[in-house]
């Protein structure tokens, strides 16, 4: 029994014939295709779509686990949207423990898990929100000098 090869000209010959459609027929398929499938065309679309399904999900167990998953992966992108939309939630879940030892929020546990991991621009991303720049942070203090008159 011979193992059939794949036939990739096949392929080719579909993609081909879907480049030829006019662009009145694309528009009309574009409307009817799915938001999920829409964000896998163009990075805008999947910064938009991708911030859209984030906003609605509930922060669990197993949304932890994934955001674990996307720092092993270094994933930079989803991090980043995930991170300016649950910063202030993250900051909120206090005292958190992971294998025996104790966090004072979530946001410095996955800190130290990119760190852990190697993932360097998940790193300096948690860094940059847990520490304020550095550029301004002298302008914020403001101090007054009282002096004394007789």
């Amino acid at each position: 029994m011979k193992c059939k090869i794949f036939d990739i000209s096949f392929y080719n010959k579909y993609i081909y014939q879907m480049e030829c459609l006019p662009n009145e027929i694309i528009k009309i398929i574009y409307e009817f295709t799915p938001s999920s499938c829409k964000k896998l065309l163009s990075k805008n679309l999947f910064n938009i779509n991708y911030y859209l399904e984030t906003k609605e999900k509930k922060i669990n167990k197993r949304y932890h686990n994934y955001l674990r998953f996307l720092i092993k992966k270094n994933c930079y992108i989803h991090i980043d949207i995930v991170m300016h939309i649950f910063c202030g939630k993250f900051l909120a879940i206090k005292r958190w423990k992971q294998s025996n030892k104790t966090y004072p929020n979530f946001l410095v546990y996955l800190k130290e898990f990119a760190l852990k991991k190697n993932s360097q621009n998940c790193y300096e991303l948690i860094k940059d929100l847990l520490e304020p720049s550095k550029k301004n942070k002298y302008k914020r203090i403001r101090t007054r000098n009282i002096r004394w008159s007789n």
